[in-house]
């Protein structure tokens, strides 16, 4: 039959990839619906009997910790996960609500959400991660590796408390920007620091990872070098941290230093003037009272970091960080208890405080997890406080000077505590 008796086709054929394609999007439909729980349920019992145990134990512990979240819905502050999307349908713009608050665009979320995370992981698990391979490493058939850095570990011991290496590419890199807008963090001056004299920068509070001052001053997320030009920041951090391998040449090239009397002595006594060294005053203590909605620091006793002062005629300035108590949960014990005196005891063994703390999940808002809050977190920097040098300072010396800090401290936090979104009946507290 030529075409003009030739009968029409019933329905238009299909090209070949497109049939293929349908039947793809239907049989993975099927076999998800009648078998995938029952699949990964079977999976999950038998890894707990297999040497992959851990990976069962990880997902059922966020199975408890994630368990309400089906029945609450999805947050507003969810990151949307590109990867978890349903890839058959998508709902295009013109169809979409409106969000209640402007959204951020997909991949500035996920950039945000890579700095924190890569921080807070960094931050908890570097060095204990680093430590343990080099430990398993010295039993398996790669112990040279081990060997290797060790000896280089014992040559190089003293660089910490020698000035470190600093290197200022990893302070520019393009991932601490991130961090700061994924709060966002802000930085703000109120006074200049002339670099023809030194500093220590007393930083309040501690929190449980001190986001604004590592974001403020040990990096330059927010362009510290262009808000005190001349300066030279460096962040003093526990000298326990410079035992641990690898995470030592981390934070050295940070530029951080052990905070011990050998090593700020050491900073201070450079010839070129303009060194400012950045003091956690309130220490791994401190981070037992990071509640949020609570200001209360850990500075009566706390008297070395004004007679480190003294001892260089360095100008001591009051740094107050709002907000920085406000992006974790943090369970309090009483001072009464035992879990509290567990805390102290071990502080005093190891030289931090083991803190039950939780954030927010890395998809989902309403989840437990790791990453932080997104509150904002402002770090303000007072009015510098001249110091005369003392090289043997008397205890009368460090109480007077240290009184003018404690009400300089206090003078700053209530000149900008409301325009930071704290209530004007808030108070510092000391301990």
């Amino acid at each position: 039959m030529d075409d003009s008796t030739a009968l029409p086709p019933s329905v238009p054929a299909k090209p070949r990839w497109k049939q293929w394609l349908e039947a793809v999007g239907i049989f993975q439909y099927v076999l998800t619906f009648l078998f995938m729980g029952l699949f990964f349920s079977c999976l999950v019992i038998f890894l707990l009997f297999t040497r992959f145990w851990f990976i069962s134990v990880f997902y059922l512990t966020w199975l408890y910790l994630d368990w309400d979240t089906p029945s609450k819905g999805q947050g507003p502050e969810t990151f949307p996960c590109p990867l978890l999307e349903p890839c058959w349908q998508r709902m295009d713009d013109s169809t979409a609500l409106p969000p209640s608050v402007p959204a951020k665009p997909r991949w500035k979320q996920w950039l945000e959400a890579v700095g924190i995370f890569q921080y807070v992981l960094t931050f908890l698990f570097m060095g204990l991660f680093f430590s343990c391979l080099v430990i398993f490493l010295l039993f398996t058939r790669f112990w040279f590796i081990s060997v290797f850095y060790l000896t280089w570990l014992y040559l190089d011991w003293d660089t910490p408390s020698k000035g470190g290496r600093r290197y200022e590419w990893l302070r520019n890199q393009t991932v601490w920007k991130h961090l700061r807008d994924y709060f966002p963090i802000k930085l703000v001056k109120t006074a200049e620091l002339p670099p023809d004299r030194n500093y220590v920068l007393g930083s309040h509070p501690h929190g449980i990872l001190l986001a604004g001052s590592f974001c403020n001053f040990g990096t330059e997320g927010n362009g510290c070098s262009q808000h005190f030009p001349g300066l030279r920041l460096s962040m003093a951090a526990l000298a326990i941290l410079f035992y641990l391998p690898v995470y030592r040449e981390y934070l050295m090239c940070l530029g951080a230093r052990p905070v011990s009397r050998e090593s700020l002595d050491f900073l201070l006594s450079q010839p070129k003037l303009g060194q400012a060294v950045v003091i956690m005053v309130g220490g791994a203590h401190e981070a037992l009272y990071a509640i949020p909605g609570e200001h209360c620091l850990t500075l009566k006793k706390r008297k070395g970091f004004v007679r480190l002062a003294l001892r260089h005629g360095a100008s001591l300035v009051p740094v107050y960080t709002f907000g920085e108590n406000d992006i974790f949960r943090l369970k309090a014990f009483a001072t009464d208890t035992w879990q509290y005196w567990c805390q102290v005891t071990f502080k005093k063994l190891v030289g931090f405080s083991p803190c039950i703390f939780w954030g927010r999940g890395l998809f989902s808002a309403n989840s437990w997890g790791l990453l932080p809050f997104s509150v904002p977190i402002t770090t303000v920097v007072g009015r510098p406080i001249p110091v005369p040098q003392c090289l043997d300072p008397t205890q009368e010396e460090v109480d007077h000077y240290h009184t003018l800090y404690m009400r300089a401290l206090e003078q700053l936090f209530e000149e900008h505590k409301e325009s930071c979104g704290v209530p004007a009946s808030t108070c510092l507290t000391f301990i």
